[in-house]
């Protein structure tokens, strides 16, 4: 899907000439999936997750089988941005749900000391994806139509579906009568309030979600961005290269046995994440946007799975997923609004000044885990055992 949402916000951007449109399409696919969101965890703690695969990927299939078929390219504007619109809410609730479903399944058949290592493959093969994904966006966006964009999905989601068929199948979780009965939304909340700010509190765990959040509310912003710097079509089409190789390159990096605790790593790889911003602010070339690109990869890949390794081993299997689901509606409502924020301001008051907030975001969360205690001793974790276990 990593395509297809380059070359959608490439499209609206070059079509209607606005940074806020282009928010306004990748955020709407969010307000759908933090309706949605709450019952779909519901229902892979209560199947198994397996199944919930099947479903999604085959929604997939149909909705960009449906974008084929209107080409919205060869359409009104009007009809063109609904069909896009409608196209990019169910892509954007089918990804989150993929990462939510797929964190549980690996927490329901995998021992706990492999999720570490399991964590650290899963990001290198779905940032090798992105990175793939580069030469076909590269191709794509030479065309002015983006039908095109939905036969890649097409495939995808189908070979999705083939290779789903011989992955192991999950056990279904065993849930207590009052969970059952809860309401859906409730439990969610109650759960993600509970894991990260309840009797032990995650606070490190919980603002280490902002490297997620800025990496994909930038994405409104990276049309603009090469538009100021005076690059290309095909230099924009290929951004999914310098961040595919960044990110591949974080998630292969083992900084546990020198890096023990998530405040630490997040300290050295967040403010590398701050430094890559920077880049572009004050060379404002080509160059600079890639190295940019492949260093916020860089450090959020590898932020993401320490911080995903973490919250899989200390959760309940049974509650997992919605837990997991608690983080991507947080995740939604800050990426959205600061998204449309944003891309408001770079319309209004000039893209600069929106890049320079984005620095300074980053700045304050990196501050905020600097100051927030630690636990008082380090428990022993399944990443610890690994570790032991390679040695």
């Amino acid at each position: 899907m990593a395509v297809f949402f380059t070359a959608i916000a490439w499209f609206i951007e070059s079509t209607f000439n606005s940074s806020l449109l282009v928010s306004v399409v990748l955020s709407s696919g969010y307000i759908v999936t933090f309706f949605a969101l709450p019952s779909i965890a519901h229902l892979t703690d209560k199947t198994t997750c397996k199944k919930m695969l099947n479903i999604i990927y085959a929604v997939g299939a149909l909705n960009a089988l449906a974008f084929l078929v209107i080409n919205p390219a060869g359409q009104g504007a009007l009809l063109s941005f609904t069909v896009i619109l409608l196209s990019t809410s169910v892509f954007t609730l089918i990804r989150a749900s993929d990462q939510v479903i797929r964190s549980t399944y690996m927490k329901k058949v995998l021992p706990e000391h492999n999720l570490y290592h399991a964590n650290r493959l899963l990001e290198m093969v779905r940032q090798g994806i992105t990175f793939l994904s580069g030469g076909i966006a590269f191709l794509i966006l030479q065309d002015k139509s983006i039908q095109n964009v939905c036969l890649i999905a097409l495939f995808c989601f189908s070979l999705s579906l083939l290779i789903n068929r011989y992955i192991p199948r999950d056990k279904v979780n065993e849930t207590g009568e009052s969970t059952a009965a809860a309401p859906k939304k409730l439990t969610m909340y109650h759960n993600g309030y509970v894991f990260f700010l309840g009797e032990k509190k995650r606070i490190i765990e919980l603002l280490s979600l902002f490297p997620y959040i800025c990496v994909v509310f930038l994405n409104a912003l990276y049309p603009a961005l090469f538009t100021r710097i005076g690059a290309p079509v095909s230099a924009y089409a290929i951004l999914v290269v310098p961040y595919g190789l960044g990110a591949i390159a974080g998630s292969m990096l083992n900084s546990q046995p020198w890096v023990p605790s998530l405040k630490s790593a997040y300290v050295i790889f967040g403010g590398g994440f701050i430094i890559g911003l920077l880049l572009p602010l004050l060379f404002k070339s080509l160059p600079a946007v890639y190295a940019c690109l492949f260093a916020i990869a860089f450090c959020h890949s590898h932020i993401r799975v320490r911080r995903n390794t973490l919250i899989m081993t200390q959760a309940e299997s049974k509650e997992l997923a919605r837990i997991l689901a608690f983080n991507e509606v947080l995740f939604i409502c800050l990426s959205t609004v600061l998204g449309l924020g944003l891309s408001l301001i770079a319309d209004r008051l000039g893209f600069w000044l929106a890049w320079e907030i984005v620095i300074a975001l980053n700045l304050m969360v990196l501050l905020l885990i600097v100051l927030t205690p630690g636990p008082a001793t380090q428990p022993s974790t399944p990443m610890e055992s690994a570790q032991e276990n390679e040695r």
